[in-house]
Parts: structure tokens; sequence; C-alpha cells
């Protein structure tokens, strides 16, 4: 696994890829598959590989970093 990049949302919907790197006596290959964001994040977190967002998917969600400031407040 080299990364995982969320790269589209779409009604709420998020798609994601995952580039993985193969090597073998012949030589390295590249590929990139299409994925379920959650199992990708697990994968790459797993991995410790790093996460990508596109732009387009930052510019269309909503920031919930001060709800989650409250939450965790409201935990201690």
């Amino acid at each position: 696994l080299e990364r995982v990049i969320i790269n589209d949302v779409s009604n709420d919907t998020f798609f994601a890829r995952i580039i993985l790197k193969m090597e073998n006596e012949l030589g390295s290959k590249v590929m990139e598959l299409d994925a379920r964001p959650s199992d990708s994040i697990v994968l790459a977190l797993q991995a410790k590989k790093p996460i990508y967002v596109s732009q387009r998917v930052l510019d269309t969600t909503i920031d919930v970093t001060e709800t989650l400031k409250k939450i965790r407040k409201k935990e201690n």
C-alpha cells in the first residue's frame, strides 16, 4: 500500500482510491483501485501510509471541528 486518496463525494457518498505498488524480480507496477473510504482509511492507518483528500471533497464537506471540540469537552 502506497497511499489512499479520498477523491470524490456525491450525494453525501464518499469515494476513495487505494494506490498499491507491487515489486518482483521483473520490476515494479503501480495499481489504483476503487474502494470504500472506510476500508481504505483503516488499511492506510494499519500500514502507516498517508491519506490524501482532494480539494473538491474538502470544499464540499462541512467542517465539524467546533462540534467535535464541544463533544470532547462534555466527555471530560
